[in-house]
């Protein structure tokens, strides 16, 4: 197959996302948890500062934990991106996670390494940015190779 085929990419649920997403959350919350028991103690807030604190900061790591679950995790989100096609011309197509197709360009920060490739994109009609994370297990082997490899024949103007 040549390198200026069309690339569908249909990503699955990643374990090495999911674990990533939650060792991460769950670290905030507990360097949240930590940090505010300290200055608790050395600014004498009483029980009610402390309390509605813990619990606002838990709330908004919460809700971050939850939007990069449903968007890079499950791919449920209306933003997040379900399938992506690198047409042969270099265009890309995107299927959004509400059913919408659109025509996005990769932007020129985008990330490769062999175990993740982060590619990121815009779209020039609603200037919007959409993110695909992809991990070596939330696509076939083959398919990540010819990924990376076609990108790192890119050059990046």
């Amino acid at each position: 197959m040549s390198d200026t085929s069309v690339l569908l990419i249909e990503p699955r649920r990643s374990r090495c996302l999911a674990v990533l997403v939650l060792a991460t959350h769950g670290g905030a919350l507990v360097s949240w948890w930590l940090f505010l028991g300290f200055e608790a103690q050395a600014r004498d807030w009483g029980p009610w500062g402390y309390g509605w604190g813990l619990a606002g900061g838990s709330l908004f790591i919460g809700a971050s934990l939850v939007h990069h679950w449903q968007c890079h995790v499950r791919h449920s989100c209306r933003r997040a991106v379900r399938r992506a096609w690198w047409l042969a011309d270099g265009r890309w197509r995107l299927e959004l996670g509400d059913g919408r197709m659109c025509e996005a360009r990769l932007t020129r920060d985008y990330y490769v390494h062999p175990r993740v490739v982060v590619l990121n994109f815009s779209t020039e009609r609603a200037a919007r940015r959409f993110s695909l994370v992809l991990f070596d297990d939330a696509v076939a082997p083959a398919l990540h190779r010819r990924l990376r490899v076609r990108l790192s024949r890119i050059v990046r103007q």
